[in-house]
C-alpha cells in the first residue's frame, strides 16, 4: 500500500515512513500542506496519513476538507494523527472527512491493523 505522510515534525515524519517500510508499504513524506498537495498530484496515495496540528497557512482539518473536495482525491481513505483527542476534536475530524483519527504517540500495531483492513478493501 502506498501512504502519503504528512507532518511537521521531522522525527515523527522518519519513523513513520520507516514503520510503514518495514511492514512492506511504501511511504512517501511531507513536511508541508504544500508538499502533501505536489505529492499527492505526482503520485497519488492509497491512503493519506495526516497530522491535524501541521504549522502552515492551512491546518490539518483544512487540508483534509480540501482533499475530500476534489474530485479526484474524495474516496481517498485518510487517517489523523492528533495530540488532542478531545471528542470535540474527534468530531471535527470526522467532520472533515478523517477515517479514522489516532492519537500520537502512534500505537504502530493499531496503526498497521487499520492499514491491513483498508488494504483488505
Amino acid at each position: 500500500m502506498h501512504v502519503l505522510v504528512v507532518d511537521d515534525d521531522a522525527r515523527a515524519r522518519e519513523l513513520l515512513g520507516l514503520v510503514l517500510e518495514s511492514a512492506g508499504h511504501t511511504a512517501h513524506t511531507a513536511a508541508t500542506v504544500a508538499e502533501a498537495w505536489a505529492s499527492l498530484r505526482s503520485s497519488p496515495p492509497d491512503l493519506l496519513l495526516t497530522d491535524l496540528r501541521i504549522s502552515s497557512a492551512t491546518d490539518g482539518l483544512e487540508f483534509v476538507a480540501a482533499v475530500r473536495a476534489d474530485p479526484l482525491l474524495a474516496d481517498l481513505p485518510i487517517f489523523a494523527l492528533t495530540g488532542v483527542t478531545s471528542s470535540a476534536d474527534l468530531a471535527r475530524a470526522r467532520s472533515a472527512g478523517v477515517q479514522l483519527c489516532l492519537a500520537k504517540p502512534v500505537d504502530v500495531r493499531q496503526l498497521l491493523g487499520e492499514l491491513a483492513s483498508v488494504a483488505a478493501g
